[in-house]
């Protein structure tokens, strides 16, 4: 089916199918280590779920990409969103070691089609269309929005969940995502996501990897993957430790408040994206800036633990410096592809990222386990301050 969309027709249609998605996604994520942890599964064989999703990311996303291209990528994306779905119900009914690890293989699979899809399909219809469009700006505004659909979606999951437990939570993001999925198929247009490239040549579409720039870019990806696979384990915990423990809040007020630092972080992008070129013209930089920033951020977490205030204010701001990072690492992204190639490349740079998120899940709970919150935090922060090394290698290129 296709639908031509007007620029901000095709700008507004990328707003709501990124937040959205992130809206339904973000329900799992604060009761999804609680809900594994309630049934009695221990946090370092959660992390090692979160690992089998990120190895099972890696090995789906080359074949999968490559098939896409050389078929239809609109069928593969929609069949990973389906995949995805049932992921939630098998979470859901996770009784056994077994099945929630099935979970999180399905989970791994919907990721390895999902990544870099509707970014791929936005950017080639601009340039198909031949529209004139900050990309910057759209990524950054995309991630503000984003934020506002994370909060609610912390918010809206945590007070079905305390309504009617972890598994209604669960079944309820399957249908949702089953509505997402009808959704896209109906309004997103097959032929912006074909490759323009009718003599398809494999070694011609992965030329990239002999630039040093792409694997650069794909290092800091991977480490990258590694912080933030380890802490979307943790993070839960860590608030359940600090505001339920210390405070003695409900599931439903911690996540609120979680939820309001993302929705703040949202507020301030809006406003302060506009300021990004001021650290530099150049994308390397300004994602070297602000990757410094977030990862001093989670070093004063890991400090100030203890201290309420303080440790909110630095997860405001670790929050706010990654979220003004995605406008211009999502176009430096885009500037290492072709159109016809596109999708394959953003997803080779999702799969960079998994393959050391596969041991991020597992390596950082086990930090968390031995040496506390603090020094995790404080260890996040000086590898993600290590990670832009991979970028200034490259940043005169």
């Amino acid at each position: 089916m296709k639908i031509l969309l007007s620029e901000s027709q095709l700008t507004v249609s990328y707003y709501l199918f990124f937040s959205f998605y992130r809206f339904i996604i973000t329900m799992k994520f604060p009761i999804l280590t609680l809900f594994l942890l309630d049934i009695g599964f221990s946090i370092v064989s959660i992390g090692v779920g979160y690992s089998i999703m990120s190895i099972t990311t890696i090995l789906g996303i080359l074949p999968l990409s490559i098939l896409a291209d050389m078929s239809n990528r609109k069928l593969i994306f929609v069949f990973g969103l389906i995949i995805e779905a049932f992921s939630a119900l098998l979470f859901a009914l996770s009784d056994t070691l077994s099945l929630m690890y099935v979970a999180f293989v399905f989970w791994g699979l919907g990721m390895a089609t999902f990544s870099g899809v509707l970014q791929g399909w936005y950017v080639n219809s601009i340039h198909k269309l031949q529209y004139s469009i900050s990309k910057t700006k759209v990524f950054s505004k995309t991630q503000s929005l984003s934020n506002f659909a994370t909060f609610l979606g912390i918010v809206f999951s945590a007070f079905m969940t305390q309504l009617y437990r972890y598994a209604y939570t669960f079944k309820l993001i399957f249908v949702l995502l089953l509505f997402y999925t009808v959704t896209i198929f109906l309004v997103i247009d097959g032929k912006s996501l074909k490759s323009h490239d009718a003599n398809f040549s494999f070694f011609r579409h992965i030329y990239f990897f002999r630039d040093r720039k792409f694997l650069m870019v794909l290092i800091f990806f991977a480490i990258l993957g590694f912080i933030y696979n380890g802490y979307a384990v943790i993070w839960m915990p860590v608030f359940q430790n600090i505001l339920g423990d210390t405070m003695h809040y409900s599931l439903l007020v911690n996540s609120s408040i979680y939820g309001l630092i993302y929705l703040l972080s949202g507020l301030c992008v809006i406003w302060l994206y506009r300021y990004i070129e001021l650290i530099s013209n150049n994308l390397m930089w300004q994602v070297v800036v602000l990757r410094w920033l977030f990862s001093i951020s989670f070093i004063m977490m890991g400090f100030f633990v203890s201290n309420i205030v303080v440790f909110a204010i630095m997860t405001l701001s670790m929050f706010v410096f990654g979220d003004l990072e995605y406008g211009p690492l999502g176009e430096l992204n885009n500037t290492l592809f072709k159109d016809s190639n596109r999708i394959f490349g953003l997803l080779s740079l999702a799969a960079g990222e998994r393959v050391l998120a596969s041991f991020g899940g597992f390596n950082i709970t086990l930090i968390y386990k031995y040496f506390g919150v603090g020094n995790t935090l404080i260890f996040i922060g000086v590898l993600s301050f290590v990670s832009t090394l991979t970028l200034l290698w490259v940043r005169n290129e």
